[in-house]
C-alpha cells in the first residue's frame, strides 16, 4: 500500500515542523536566563507573607520582618498601585494579611484566605476561622470543625490550643498533629 499525494505532502510538512522545533529548540538551550527575579520571593523565618490585590504586581510577598511601609512603598510596589497604598501603616504588614486596592482609590485591609495561609505554612488562629476554614486542616473533618465552634462559642474563645482536647475526638495524639496548622491569637 503506497501513500497518496496527499498523504505524502502531510508526512512531509509534518517532519518540517517537528525539525523545526527542535532546532529552535537547541537554539535556546545553555543560554542564561534574564528574567528578573521576583521581589520578596523568599519565604523563610525572618519574613511575614503579605498578599497584594488589585494591581499588576498582585501576589503574596515575603516581606523581612519590620520593614516599614515606606520602604516598600518607595522601592518595591508598582508605581500606578502606590498612590492608593498611601494610606497603608506598617502595622498593616502582618503575617498573614491580605491588602486589596479598590478601584476607587482606597485599600480594603484582611486576612488571607485560610486555604493560602495552610499552603505557606501560616496557622488559622482557631478563635477566628470559620467551619470551612477549619476542616480545610489535615485531621479535622467538618464535624470536629463544627464542634470546635461550638465550644468556642460556649466558651467565649480559646485562651490555648490545650483547650481543645474537650472538643470530642481530639486527643493528645490528634492535638500534637494538628498544633502547627491552628493558634491562638498571634501565638505564633
Amino acid at each position: 500500500m503506497t501513500p497518496s499525494e496527499s498523504q505524502r505532502v502531510g508526512i512531509v510538512t509534518l517532519a518540517v515542523i517537528c525539525l523545526s522545533a527542535y532546532g529552535l529548540s537547541l537554539c535556546t538551550v545553555g543560554r542564561p536566563r534574564t528574567e528578573k527575579a521576583i521581589p520578596f520571593g523568599m519565604q523563610s523565618p525572618e519574613t511575614i507573607a503579605v498578599e497584594f490585590r488589585g494591581g499588576p504586581d498582585e501576589g503574596i510577598y515575603f516581606l523581612p520582618r519590620g520593614m516599614s511601609f515606606q520602604t516598600l512603598y518607595e522601592n518595591e510596589i508598582n508605581t500606578d498601585v502606590s498612590l492608593s497604598l498611601r494610606n497603608v501603616t506598617s502595622a498593616d504588614l502582618r503575617q498573614g494579611a491580605r491588602l486589596s486596592v479598590l478601584r476607587e482609590g482606597g485599600v480594603r485591609r484582611g486576612t488571607m484566605s485560610a486555604a493560602a495561609r495552610l499552603a505557606l505554612d501560616l496557622p488559622l488562629d482557631v478563635n477566628q476561622a470559620a467551619i470551612d476554614d477549619l476542616a480545610l486542616v489535615p485531621g479535622i473533618g467538618e464535624s470536629t470543625a463544627v464542634a470546635i465552634v461550638l465550644l468556642r462559642r460556649q466558651r467565649g474563645g480559646f485562651s490555648s490550643l490545650e483547650e481543645l482536647r474537650a472538643v470530642p475526638g481530639i486527643k493528645e495524639k490528634r492535638l500534637s498533629k494538628i498544633r502547627s496548622c491552628l493558634s491562638v491569637g498571634s501565638e505564633r
